[in-house]
């Protein structure tokens, strides 16, 4: 039933390319190979952006939205790894936030 929705769901050119797939994992796993790349060029565009914004004549709320809006599709659109193992002891993802954030501020 999952793999009927997912294939119903699809464009006919990409559907078309994925028909003989005989589980739903393995078409989603397909889908996220060739579609799940993070956009580097959009990246740059976003780093770039946040490089070159200044507050100018904006109010800082316009600043600070136009800077978080920046902040969050930079997000988005990086890769950015993340521990899932659910004995770390390291914290390694509060210190990648917290790294995160000092660029931000800075």
């Amino acid at each position: 039933m999952v793999l009927s929705w997912l294939l119903n769901s699809l464009n006919d050119s990409i559907r078309n390319s994925v028909l003989y797939f005989e589980s739903a994992r393995e078409l989603w796993l397909d889908l996220e190979g060739r579609f799940g790349q993070s956009n580097k060029a959009r990246l740059f565009q976003v780093q770039k952006d946040v490089s070159c914004l200044s507050q100018g004549d904006m109010d800082i709320a316009s600043y600070y939205t136009k800077a978080k809006q920046l902040w969050d599709e930079s997000s988005a659109v990086s890769a950015i790894p993340r521990c899932t193992c659910k004995k770390c002891e390291c914290d390694i993802n509060a210190k990648q936030q917290n790294y995160i954030e000092e660029r931000r501020l800075i």
